[in-house]
């Protein structure tokens, strides 16, 4: 795959992320291209409504009428394992129509452009797909699941399509799960390569690096800079929302707005270099 290749990015939200996702737009704003590039599939009207007012009409959000999946889903519930499905179906569906993408989740925060390391990702290895490792696997799981760049091959329809055959089949199953298991085995010819921890991260950096920055020695800091981290050791919006807040990743004023100040000193801070 080319690195000039076309490349979007792509989440699936509900009305639940409305302020999630205004807080990841406004981290992202000032990287270039991420909002032309960017496909939004909001199960709510007014999430969708919101970001155009923020951020105009050039930045597709598209509303998804699909009743009952409008606000918060119980992590673990029926209904959570169903938007999952749904959202594989999309992944298939762009997969089929040759669009090399990136799923992202607006949970996560982004310290760097990483549109060089995705576009890179498959110069050398023809991987498929290409996905964050997780900094605990001592449940077994190697993968996290987003940021996930995505080929489009038949190998990565086929993911899709059994993974999404599988979420309908197992109330117990995530999409994690299912990606680790297709992964490690190859699942008919799949290839599956990770990032580097140290390019994307998740939130046992934000642990090590928010509250032991002081005890860690120079080289360690220095490794520790990578492009996204991911907010997932917490679960429930208000919980996710609240540790952005406390880490100092909350970017929006208290009337809602993006602030850019907000953005700069968080990088600044936690990345130790002058933007």
């Amino acid at each position: 795959m080319h690195a000039n290749s076309q490349l979007i990015y792509f989440t699936v939200v509900n009305g639940a992320f409305e302020r999630l996702t205004l807080n990841w737009l406004c981290n992202v704003a000032e990287f270039e291209g991420i909002h032309r590039r960017l496909l939004i599939v909001s199960t709510s009207k007014m999430l969708c409504d919101s970001v155009h007012e923020e951020y105009g009409e050039g930045l597709k959000c598209i509303f998804l009428r699909l009743p009952g999946f409008e606000e918060d889903l119980d992590w673990g519930e029926r209904k959570y394992i169903n938007f999952l499905a749904v959202r594989a179906k999309m992944m298939k569906i762009l997969t089929e129509h040759s669009i090399r993408f990136v799923l992202i989740e607006a949970d996560a925060t982004w310290f760097q452009d990483p549109t060089d390391l995705f576009r890179n990702a498959t110069l050398i290895d023809d991987a498929d797909v290409v996905v964050p490792i997780k900094g605990d696997t001592s449940r077994g799981d190697i993968f996290a699941f987003s940021p996930m760049l995505v080929e489009p091959t038949n190998s990565s329809v086929i993911l899709f399509e059994e993974m999404n055959k599988r979420l309908q089949g197992n109330d117990s199953l995530y999409d994690q799960d299912v990606l680790n298991e297709l992964c490690s085995v190859q699942f008919r010819g799949i290839v599956c390569r990770n990032f580097e921890y140290s390019e994307i991260a998740d939130g046992k950096w934000q642990v090590l690096v928010v509250h032991f920055k002081f005890y860690l020695d120079d080289e360690m800091k220095s490794s520790m800079k990578p492009y996204i981290v991911n907010n997932n050791f917490y679960v429930g919006i208000k919980n996710k929302e609240a540790r952005q807040a406390i880490n100092g990743l909350w970017f929006l004023t208290k009337s809602g707005h993006c602030s850019a100040a907000k953005v700069r000193r968080a990088r600044e801070r936690l990345l130790g270099e002058s933007i």
